[in-house]
């Protein structure tokens, strides 16, 4: 079963994209991520397996490094396989917290998903998958939807699908 090292969104911006994603419910041929259970978050790694009494320790001291992360949504994106999301602005210190994460668990590295490596990953917070009508999807987006800041402020481990926390550490 997959897992995702994920940095969640506040509680504010939370509320804010979950009003977004609930004005998405009026278009039929998605889902959201709420429908799924998870919360808005921004991903540092999805694997395919983890070795959950390794990686636990590890993930808690590595959330002990870190703080909570400003950053701002700007755009609304389109991913190949009916996802849109939110980009947030690329800065460095967003580059090197990815960066360090990937150092710091490198020997569960050949079980991460290629998009989500260093030099290939497109930071991004997921509104929906599946999506069937796109243009339909980002019009509602844009009525309700406008670009802002945003803080990262927890680290969460989850299994999917079904989506399961297994931690969450506030930063």
């Amino acid at each position: 079963m997959p897992f995702t090292i994920q940095l969640d969104l506040d509680e504010h911006t939370e509320a804010i994209i979950a009003a977004v994603a609930d004005r998405l419910m009026t278009v039929p041929g998605l889902e959201t991520v709420r429908q799924i259970g998870d919360v808005h978050h921004l991903s540092l790694g999805v694997y395919e397996d983890l070795p959950i009494d390794i990686i636990m320790p590890r993930l808690l001291r590595f959330a002990d490094t870190i703080s909570p992360l400003d950053i701002r949504l700007a755009n609304v994106g389109i991913f190949p396989g009916a996802v849109i999301f939110l980009g947030p602005v690329v800065t460095g210190e967003l580059l090197e917290l990815h960066r360090r994460f990937h150092t710091a668990f490198a020997a569960f590295s050949g079980s991460c998903w290629p998009y989500y490596h260093p030099c290939n990953w497109v930071p991004h917070v997921t509104i929906a998958l599946n999506v069937k009508n796109i243009p339909a999807a980002v019009e509602e987006i844009m009525r309700v939807w406008k670009p802002g800041s945003a803080r990262l402020d927890a680290l969460r481990l989850i299994e999917f699908q079904p989506v399961r926390t297994l931690v969450c550490c506030k930063l």
